[in-house]
């Protein structure tokens, strides 16, 4: 695979990026032309998603003034609390006039019907900051950080609809309803203040697009809400049918309710889909203490936010996505979390997942029998340092007090070498997919602290966290094979070794 190439391959929203030699991850962190004009797309949280710019650059011709930026999020409330992040950061005076936040919604119309329903799947909504572009990295710090970012399918069809002339925007003051009916549904003059003038074509260029006359709903009387629907998702869809979205986030939840418990229904497709509540319930833990979020940093993110609203003494745990039932504090974080939790898993992103873990189970149980194999490759070696996994770890005894009877330790290992020369020729020369992220079905690896922690690395090390460690997350390849492509990383690096000593 070439440097920049998305992996997958020529996949269209693509979570990770080749970067194959230890030069190009120094290069990219640097900010090295020569790689980062090469890069098709990254790991979301740390490259902003091209589908994602090219809207923002649309929304800032609209909106926007020379000199500023912006930066996009899902909803109203994620937004609240970026602009809440800018002013812990900067001063009144460092920020002036020019920090607002926009909301995107439908744009009103007498051919919207007055009884459209919450059920549509993927209305285009979304929100935008827009600041002095000399804060870019203030912007950058909470889209990382906080992982609430808006996804690039929903930029995608929200640029689209927004190209067609479909989106209204408008800068906001305070606290707006949430909910789509006091957004887009009302009939005119019903509803919230700023939304009691029935839209047109003559609100002062106020609908995006409709000087220019492209507006492209139906033009043939009054559609009910169903009709609506498909609109909307026939023409911004790609044709996937939304109205599952609803069904595959409760599939889900209750597949990670199940792998907690091992009660993981076996039933496929739209089988599992429709299977009923009854038979999805598992001990001390169902898919309503499941709380789904758009990625793993949002999840930590509010996870954190909630506990430290719910029980200030224990901010510093985190739970991720699940409630344990048999908690203590079961109680008071269920009330929190079901009166703060917002839905922002996009209704693709949710169709997506569904299909990608339907076998999830199988290839778990294989990720792990491959990934015992490589950690035992790598401790036979006189070359490693250390190995960092539970099969071979003096914390293995933690692991196997959580682990089901039939489980094992997943499939991230990393690895650690005594120079920094070694851990590059071993990089280097191992052929595997190369990049940022984890989890895929297919190897994935990356020089992990160098990523993560690039501007930081003397921090990392007071903590144990190595320079130069190399991370692999494990995927469905044969075994043997990949078994053998580590031997032959691990020879290179020997070759190395023996080099220097004839030296």
């Amino acid at each position: 695979m070439e440097l920049g190439q998305s992996i997958p391959p020529d996949t269209a929203h693509a979570v990770s990026v080749c970067l194959p030699t230890w030069q190009d991850c120094v290069g990219y962190e640097e900010g090295d032309t020569h790689v980062v004009s090469k890069m098709s797309n990254g790991y979301p949280r740390f490259f902003i998603d091209k589908q994602i710019t090219s809207f923002v650059d649309a929304i800032l011709l609209k909106h926007g003034e020379p000199g500023e930026g912006a930066i996009l999020f899902p909803s109203h409330a994620v937004a609240i609390r970026c602009v809440s992040f800018f002013r812990a950061q900067l001063t009144a005076e460092e920020l002036g006039p020019y920090l607002r936040l926009l909301d995107f919604f439908p744009r009103a119309t007498a051919n919207t019907p007055s009884d459209y329903k919450k059920e549509v799947h993927a209305v285009p909504m979304l929100s935008a900051v827009i600041y002095l572009a000399k804060h870019a990295q203030v912007a950058k710090a909470f889209w990382q950080h906080s992982g609430e970012g808006v996804s690039s399918r929903r930029a995608e069809l929200c640029h689209k609809a927004f190209q067609d002339g479909y989106l209204h925007g408008r800068c906001t003051e305070g606290e707006v309803s949430t909910a789509i009916e006091a957004a887009v549904v009302q009939k005119p003059c019903k509803g919230p203040r700023r939304y009691q003038r029935e839209a047109s074509a003559k609100s002062n260029g106020d609908i995006l697009g409709a000087q220019s006359g492209n507006i492209s709903l139906p033009s043939q009387g009054k559609l009910d809400g169903d009709e609506f629907t498909q609109f909307v998702e026939e023409r911004y869809g790609r044709n996937l049918d939304l109205s599952l979205a609803k069904t595959a986030k409760s599939a889900i939840r209750r597949r990670i309710a199940g792998a907690l418990t091992g009660e993981v229904q076996s039933l496929q497709g739209s089988e599992y889909l429709q299977h009923t509540r009854q038979t999805s319930d598992t001990q001390g833990c169902s898919e309503e203490d499941v709380y789904l979020y758009p990625s793993g940093m949002s999840s930590i993110f509010n996870t954190h936010r909630n506990l430290t609203a719910s029980r200030g003494a224990l901010k510093s745990i985190c739970f991720g996505l699940i409630l344990n039932a048999r908690s203590k504090y079961y109680w008071d974080l269920k009330k929190t979390l079901d009166s703060e939790y917002e839905d922002n898993y996009w209704a693709e992103d949710a169709i997506f997942m569904e299909r990608n873990s339907r076998d999830f189970i199988q290839r778990a149980k294989r990720i792990n029998k491959t990934a015992e194999a490589i950690c035992r490759t790598l401790e036979t070696s006189t070359s490693v340092k250390e190995v960092y996994y539970p099969l071979t770890s003096s914390t293995r005894p933690f692991y196997d007090a959580c682990r089901s009877p039939d489980g094992g330790y997943g499939g991230l290992i990393s690895v650690t070498f005594e120079t920094a020369t070694q851990a590059k020729a071993f990089y280097n020369s191992l052929k595997t997919a190369k990049g940022p992220s984890l989890g895929t079905n297919f190897t994935l690896s990356c020089p992990y602290t160098l990523l993560a922690h690039y501007t930081e690395l003397e921090w990392a090390a007071q903590f144990g966290v190595d320079a130069n460690l190399v991370r692999m997350s494990v995927g469905l390849e044969d075994t043997k094979d990949l078994c053998e492509r580590v031997e032959r990383a691990l020879a290179a690096v020997k070759d190395g070794i023996d080099r220097n000593i004839r030296v």
